[in-house]
């Protein structure tokens, strides 16, 4: 009985050391030319990377390689894998972000006091969607 415990043991501590290995990290650029704004961080115009972890409800943003904002989202299942990366845009706002090769897209939450939208699959802009 012994012997079994301790197999089993060992097999759940050899599968929670893999489970980061299937976690997976996004990353896209993005370039602005304007004021721009996503969830509640504000955006100068310049060149920025958006990354995401598979595993956590948060988009990223960096510029210089330094976290300059973490905006809080969540994933939503698309239809099909993006085939190239995306970010889509309602007016001057970032709301959705489609990583390449991923059946997933990262949604921005929005700021205090704007109303929240329902995200679109696929490859619309939210403000189609309702």
């Amino acid at each position: 009985m012994r012997l079994r415990l301790k197999h089993y043991l060992a097999g759940l501590a050899v599968l929670t050391l893999t489970v980061p290995v299937w976690a997976r990290t996004y990353k896209e650029s993005l370039a602005l030319d304007k004021n721009t704004t996503i969830g509640s961080a504000q955006l100068k115009p310049g060149s920025y990377e958006l990354t995401a972890d598979d595993t956590k409800k948060e988009l990223n943003i960096l510029q210089n390689g330094k976290i300059i904002a973490t905006v809080q989202g969540q994933w939503v299942k698309i239809p099909r894998k993006a085939g190239a990366s995306e970010v889509d845009f309602d007016g001057d706002k970032i709301t959705q972000t489609q990583f390449s090769g991923s059946a997933v897209s990262a949604v921005a939450q929005r700021g205090a006091g704007q109303n929240p939208r329902v995200p679109c699959p696929g490859r619309q802009l939210p403000s189609r969607c309702h």
